[in-house]
């Protein structure tokens, strides 16, 4: 890995640069908030770097919204296929945040691992990743529950740093190293005095994420979770998915603001003799996501679809994938006119599998077996 120190204000400059040979997304304040966005030259002024992770997750660049796969042409009682001609433009995810980071190295194992989607690889070959220390984390984030530093500057090409009057830049790969070779910036190695001070600012930001963490156990969670399948009384004793229901208005705004989710639908469209065939964003907390051909829904209510919700992240991604399936950034909580917390259920969770632990050591304990 290679440190670089350049000024501030050249920032801008080595952004614009990226953007005459590349399509830059990046954080951009709009209406006061911070969302991801293309650069333009009408916008550069409006970048926001170090601010907060945006409110929008980046997954749209490598998952749009609709997304056509292929096309077809009717010929008789036969189908022609043909190619989506989309053009994939070589892109810069600039200012990435680590919470997104994570995110997207889960997208690559959801998406490139097993079956690839050959569109997925397509996309994600040609694209590159600058992220950014997140030096102001949020009230909802809760990134360290689960392992990631809110200043990690892992799986990215390069990683940028505030210091002020100066930004560091860590080179993490050779694709990372070309992008800096191909602009004109000046690069200079850090003083001592500038690693210093990057360490106190990240050191700051770790320990204010730290100190909004929930106490809940996230090992414990995944191993007992299925109990709530196998023993339905436990309903009563823990997080009753009815009262979450009551506050959920099923606006999808959860699903669509997470850098993991990634339901869709698969829709054709017809016009004449020609149509295709497109991915479409959905959400497993809609009524119609799990309806089958003839009406038939294994999950017609809604209790049943936030539990399913909970056990995808926190049981069945575990399972597929060896991570779990949220990164902690807490947009779902910041985008639910409910209110709903995941870090209130799951330290609910956490309090209630201790007390069956307890339980079970008493009967144990009196009987020699559960």
């Amino acid at each position: 890995m290679r440190l670089y120190a350049i000024p501030k204000q050249d920032i801008g400059k080595l952004v614009k640069e990226f953007s005459r040979r590349y399509m830059v997304i990046a954080p951009l304040k709009v209406g006061g908030r911070s969302i991801f966005g293309k650069m333009k030259d009408e916008n550069f002024a409006d970048v926001d770097l170090f601010g907060a992770r945006p409110s929008t997750p980046p997954k749209s660049a490598v998952f749009p919204p609709f997304t056509t796969l292929f096309k077809f042409r009717k010929k008789g009682r036969q189908l022609e296929l043909l190619k989506a001609n989309a053009q994939v433009s070589r892109t810069i995810l600039f200012g990435v945040k680590p919470c997104d980071v994570k995110g997207l190295r889960i997208f690559d194992e959801v998406f490139q691992k097993g079956v690839i989607d050959p569109g997925y690889k397509e996309i994600r070959d040609n694209l590159f990743l600058v992220s950014a220390d997140c030096l102001e984390p949020t009230d909802y984030c809760f990134c360290s529950s689960f392992g990631i530093s809110p200043v990690s500057t892992n799986g990215s090409d390069l990683h940028v740093s505030d210091l002020g009057k100066k930004v560091i830049i860590n080179v993490n790969s050779n694709r990372g190293l070309k992008l800096l070779e191909e602009t004109d910036v000046k690069l200079v190695k850090p003083t001592k005095a500038e690693l210093v001070n990057l360490k106190v600012r990240r050191n700051k930001a770790e320990r204010k994420v730290a100190a909004a963490q929930y106490q809940f156990d996230l090992p414990l969670i995944r191993k007992n979770i299925k109990l709530f399948y196998r023993h339905p009384f436990l309903e009563k004793l823990g997080p009753i998915w009815k009262e979450l229901s009551w506050r959920c208005v099923e606006c999808g705004g959860c699903v669509f603001s997470c850098p993991i989710c990634h339901c869709h639908y698969i829709i054709d469209r017809l016009e004449g003799a020609e149509g295709e065939r497109a991915r479409v964003w959905d959400a497993c907390l809609f009524e119609g996501y799990s309806r089958m051909a003839g009406g038939a829904n294994p999950r017609p209510k809604l209790p049943n679809r936030l539990r399913q919700w909970y056990f995808c992240k926190f049981s069945y991604f575990p399972e597929q994938y060896r991570d779990f399936g949220c990164v902690g950034c807490g947009r779902c909580t910041q985008a639910c006119f409910g209110r709903i917390d995941p870090r209130e259920v799951l330290f609910s969770f956490t309090s209630l599998f201790k007390q069956l632990g307890k339980i079970s050591e008493r009967i144990i304990t009196k009987y020699g077996t559960v």
